[in-house]
Parts: C-alpha cells; structure tokens; sequence
C-alpha cells in the first residue's frame, strides 16, 4: 500500500492546476480529532472538538502490559505549555467530525510510512491515518446517488462501465476516504467499513524525515493497539516480545491466568498486534509452517522449551525482512492506474507463487532440505503425533478434530480414545502444520 500511495502522490498534474488549488479538498467519513497530551505538547496543535465522536485522547503512546515502562527522552519535552488552537478553528467547535476534517483545509505535499498493520499520511501539515484512479472517474463515481450497505453504511454503485474486463454486471465500492489532485485521486476503500483515520496536526512542516523512525515525534504517530515491527524497530520488537514471553510464563503459574498461557500461538500472532504488528491470518500460517511449528502449540509450551522458542523467534525476526526482500524478485504490479477495476491474473499470481506458502492452500511444495529437516523432527509418518517440550513428536491418543481458520487442531484429554475418522487429511500425522482444509 506504501508504494501505491507514493506511485502519484508527487507527480505533476497535466492539468496545471497547483496543489493549493480549491479542487484539492479531501472527502472522509470515519474520522477523530487529536487532543495533544502534555508529552506531545511540542508536536502537535489542538484541534476543534467534535459533536458526534467522543473527544477523548489518542490511543498513540498508551503503552500496554507487554511494553516496558520507558520514557522518551527528549529536549523537546521542556516546552510545557499546551498549545493553542489556530485561528479560524474556533467556529468548528461541536460540527461532525467528517465536516470538521474537510473544513481544516488539508492540502500540500503527501507523504506516506507504513509499520506493521498501520499507516500514517502526511498531507502538508495535518497527519492522518489504497490505490490511485483518474480523478475524472473518482468524480464520476461519487457524483451518483449511494446505495445503503447495512443500517449505518452506503457504497457507491460501481456500474459495468468502470470496469476493464468487459463484464455484464457492476458492483458497489465504500469509499472511506478521498484525497484529491487535478488528475489522480487517492481513495480508501474498505469493503467492511472498519477503516478509521485518527487527524493530529503538527507544529512543524512535515517531510519524509518526520515519518522515519528516527525523528522524534516517530514514537507518537502510532496506536497503542500495534507495537513495533522488527523490519523498522527491532531492539523494541525484541524487547516487546521477551516481555511477552515473561508474561506467558508468569500466567501458567497463575490458576486465574493459566488459560491465556494455554492459548495456540496461531491465534495469539494474528491477533496480539500490540506484540506481532504486521501478522495477519496469512502471514501467521504461513510463518508457522516455515518455522515448522504447529498452529495448535499453546503459548506456554513454546515459551518453556528452549529449542521451540529459538526455532520461534530465529524465524520471527527474519520472515518479515524475507517478505520485503521477495518485493525485489516478484514485481508485483501496480494497482493504481487509468482502470484499476478489473482481475489481475498475472499479479494475482505472482502474489500467490512468491508470498503465500501454504496459507488455504490444499497441497504445498517444498525443497528437500525442508522435507529432510520434517522427518527428522518425526513429524511424518506417525498416525497420531504429539510435539514434545524438546521439539520432537512422539505418540499421543487423539480424542476430536476441529477446524479454525482453516487449520486442523488436534486435542486431547489425557485418556485413551479412538482417534477420529471424519477428516481425511493428504497427510496422516501432523499435517496441520503442512496441509489446510
């Protein structure tokens, strides 16, 4: 999405028309407003406050259990007055918050950052939490009549004629929000609706050094609900995910906590983005059946044995960079462009064949030296394995199957049963960390 987002934000328009143009307003929908903590005070101004969204601090810099309790230190944290409000801003005191955010006049330079699941603008001086299309169409789209999608939500109709494939029948596009030049249009689509943009205004002019993660106001452009990634902060990622480890084993000696320590590493990576930014569903099964870890494995055994854990992290700090470096040899193409609504096969294809392993797919090929490194491990060939603390399987009673996201668990109860039959799996074994059904 980084590089969608930079592939028209700095071209010339042929139209001539300047940014600073009145045609260059954004439209947006779900948005809030930042109020500036005294620790951001020499960052960021005040803004209005809004009628219909609680004004409330931003979530950046809160902090969570698995963070360690460090401050930044800076010399800019002398400055301790709060800010006050630009002029002008005071007649948009208790508006909507999405006329508030198109009334700010937001216009200048663009510049983008991505780090792990999150994304930050930097238009001008505003910053604000995607593909490029002919502004022409973009105005073509927006100017029909929406359609609801839901009780609270509308789309656009998106009608056959938008579309490069020559298909009979159209579809509908949610438009989050839309940042326009004279030629190109940056849109926000979001076919669920769950995208929101948080606005914070700087002090300064922005650049592409404001957004690199060695400025200083880097620590506060960011969510709570995400923490670091090793690509861009690997000392924090480090020290975030030992914490975690700490916290699970603290948890399994805990009878109130021991339940959390119990739950599959698979779960917790695409879920906890405050640990493992950037693990989504995908890359959370796909870095799994590299590591030649199964989904299923609780967190606790893995933070107990010292083989599981170096198998663990060792692949951990290097999927990420792999994922980046595959960019060089796939070139994926661009999804921006003069007619952006059709299927790419092609690219379709190169995402599928250099960036997704194993994730729903029904049969995996690997080389020799992965396969010679399974069978060492014993996790083929047994009819019903079991992963010991060191890292090898053994033996076990199977008692049910059950399927989450695709995956195949396997549990039991600590008794002997008759393995179930409902599931024929290509592999018998532990072909949950191999096949998907």
């Amino acid at each position: 999405m980084k590089r969608e987002i930079e592939k028209y934000a700095h071209r010339a328009g042929s139209s001539g028309l300047p940014y600073l143009n009145e045609k260059e307003h954004g439209e947006r929908q779900t948005v809030t407003l930042h109020d500036p903590r005294p620790a951001e005070w020499p960052f960021f101004n005040r803004l209005p406050y809004s009628a219909k969204s609680k004004r409330a601090p931003c979530t950046c810099t809160a902090g969570s259990y698995y963070e360690k309790n460090g401050k930044v230190k800076s010399n800019f944290f002398e400055r301790r007055r709060r800010p006050r409000m630009s002029e002008g801003y005071h007649d948009l005191d208790g508006r909507n918050s999405s006329d508030i955010a198109n009334m700010l006049d937001i216009r200048g330079p663009l510049y983008v950052y991505a780090r792990g699941k999150e994304l930050v603008l930097a238009i001008g001086k505003l910053e604000g939490h995607s593909f490029w299309l002919p502004t022409a169409t973009y105005n073509e789209i927006v100017s029909q009549p929406v359609v609801n999608r839901g009780s609270s939500s509308h789309a656009f109709p998106l009608g056959p004629q938008f579309y490069a494939d020559n298909r009979k029948e159209g579809s509908n596009i949610s438009i989050q929000a839309a940042f326009i030049r004279p030629d190109w249009t940056l849109v926000f689509c979001d076919h669920n609706v769950m995208i929101s943009f948080h606005i914070m205004e700087l002090q300064h002019v922005s650049s592409h050094t404001t957004l690199s993660p060695a400025s200083e106001i880097w620590p506060f452009l960011w969510s709570s609900s995400h923490g670091p990634t090793v690509v861009e902060e690997k000392s924090y990622f480090e020290d975030v995910v030992n914490a975690w480890k700490a916290w699970i084993l603290k948890a399994s000696e805990r009878p109130k906590q021991r339940y959390q320590s119990m739950i599959p590493i698979y779960l917790v990576l695409k879920d906890k983005q405050q640990i493992f930014n950037g693990y989504g569903a995908q890359e959370a099964c796909d870095f799994l059946f590299k590591a030649m870890l199964p989904p299923h494995l609780p967190c606790a055994i893995l933070c107990k044995s010292d083989v599981l854990w170096n198998r663990f992290t060792t692949h951990l700090f290097n999927f990420q960079s792999d994922q980046l470096s595959q960019l060089k040899e796939a070139h994926l193409p661009s999804v921006s462009g003069p007619s952006p609504f059709y299927m790419n096969k092609d690219g379709h294809g190169r995402f599928l064949t250099h960036f997704v392993h194993c994730y729903r797919r029904r049969r995996v090929r690997v080389d020799g030296t992965f396969l010679q490194e399974v069978e060492r491990l014993g996790y083929l060939n047994l009819s019903r394995p079991a992963l010991d603390d060191d890292g090898y399987a053994t033996d076990m009673f199977i008692i049910f199957f059950f399927v989450i996201n695709s995956f195949l668990f396997l549990f039991t109860r600590g008794r002997k049963s008759a393995p179930c039959q409902g599931l024929k799996p290509h592999y018998q074994g532990a072909n949950s960390v191999f096949a998907e059904f």
